[in-house]
């Protein structure tokens, strides 16, 4: 288990898993047998699950491919670890005898329902996880890997977003006060739960002309990709 406190939370382990699989927040609970609000507030920051749920968790995650490919146990022991670092109710640790157990029935429950037919048959074929990564471009955001305290605040804003669906969040106060590092840090949290995130700062801004047009740049690219991810060349 890792003591590092600069290591990602388990809130922002819970949304860049979710969307990784494209899993919704109502699917997700449905898997594993619990409300949506306890996903929304794991998601947020303001509960944590029991080790019982965490071993759901990871399960369902890991079999809609949420974990990296060979990269299965890591990932997921580092998810149980945030949850024990940052949660004030105790766990065990992280059983690595139950995860490989549960990784290698996977494997065999993948295997077993594979069947010789030909490529025709199969149709069209998945595209690769890079393909189906959400595009993500911060220009100039400052980085805050680093970032401490303010736990109310971005737990109050990342309810907004993620729960209450707020399309507009103002923060206001002085200058100086690290206005602009809580924007940042509360965008990088919740952009695995979006399609697409990007950002761009308004001091010294270019014209509006030009950010205009260099969003819709990004935005067409993102749909270019997209529709070029299917090699059966239907487009979505």
């Amino acid at each position: 288990m890792t003591d590092d406190p600069s290591a990602e939370s388990f809130h922002g382990l819970m949304l860049r898993l979710r969307g990784r699989t494209g899993l919704t927040q109502r699917q997700l609970a449905a898997k594993i047998g619990v409300a949506v609000r306890s996903i929304q507030a794991w998601e947020s920051g303001l509960s944590y699950p029991t080790a019982a749920s965490l071993e759901l968790l990871i399960a369902a995650y890991l079999d809609a491919h949420g974990f990296a490919t060979g990269r299965e146990a890591v990932e997921a022991e580092a998810f149980w670890d945030a949850a024990v670092f940052h949660s004030p109710r105790l766990r065990p640790p992280f059983e690595h005898r139950w995860f490989t157990n549960l990784l290698a029935g996977r494997a065999g429950s993948a295997a077993g329902t594979g069947s010789p037919r030909s490529a025709d048959a199969r149709g069209p074929e998945r595209a690769s996880p890079s393909e189906l990564t959400p595009r993500q471009e911060w220009g100039d955001a400052p980085d805050v890997p680093g970032f401490v305290g303010r736990a109310e605040e971005l737990a109050a804003v990342r309810a907004w977003v993620l729960q209450d669906h707020c399309h507009l969040v103002g923060i206001l106060g002085m200058g100086g006060i690290g206005k602009t590092s809580i924007a940042t840090k509360v965008a990088k949290d919740v952009a695995p739960a979006f399609q697409r995130a990007y950002w761009r700062g308004l001091r010294n801004a270019p014209p509006a002309s030009e950010w205009q047009a260099d969003a819709i740049r990004f935005l067409l690219a993102s749909r270019s990709c997209h529709r070029t991810a299917n090699p059966s060349g239907s487009q979505h």
